[in-house]
């Protein structure tokens, strides 16, 4: 959980549902063979006035899923406040955009779609966008994003960083445009 405490004196909690587990199956002669996975799921966005009441709170339904020996990877997301906003960025399913019901899954090394919600600090209203699928970014594959190589430039621009072959790494620009 990250607290970021803002001048008025109120303060945004952030959090993420994470747990991992184990499922062991058979692989017939073979015997039996176990798996562990890393799970990170929903957001959780909270603000606090300055006078300790509550101002909005939010969960933003997320779903992913990668195996412990691979590493975190694409999982996981980050957060940005600039302007009047909180952007929060991550790879999710396409299938969630319109967050209805439980969300679908997103596999870890299985590509996703750059998404990025966006909370106004006031009033708590809530956009999500998807930005970009990571496997065709103009006809390129975003390999190897990692939550944690989000770069903010400005209150409208990040970099992203990523792989093209084995070891060609490249920047990818983001420069939000007013709705």
């Amino acid at each position: 959980m990250r607290n970021l405490l803002n001048n008025d004196g109120s303060f945004i909690l952030l959090g993420e549902q994470r747990y991992d587990s184990s499922e062991t199956y058979s692989r017939g002669n073979s015997g039996l063979k176990t798996r562990s996975w890393l799970h990170y799921d929903n957001i959780m966005t909270t603000k606090i006035n300055a006078d300790g009441s509550l101002a909005w709170m939010h969960k933003l339904p997320k779903r992913q899923k990668g195996l412990i020996g691979k590493g975190k990877g694409i999982m996981s997301y980050a957060h940005m406040f600039a302007g009047d906003n909180h952007y929060l960025m991550y790879l999710d399913n396409y299938n969630n955009l319109d967050d209805n019901g439980s969300p679908f899954l997103l596999r870890n090394g299985f590509g996703g779609f750059f998404t990025i919600s966006i909370i106004n600090d006031k009033s708590g209203e809530v956009k999500k966008d998807v930005v970009f699928q990571v496997i065709d970014l103009n006809g390129v594959a975003l390999k190897d994003f990692q939550t944690n190589k989000i770069l903010p430039l400005s209150d409208s621009e990040i970099l992203l960083e990523g792989l093209q072959g084995r070891k060609k790494g490249f920047l990818v620009k983001v420069t939000a445009k007013n709705k």
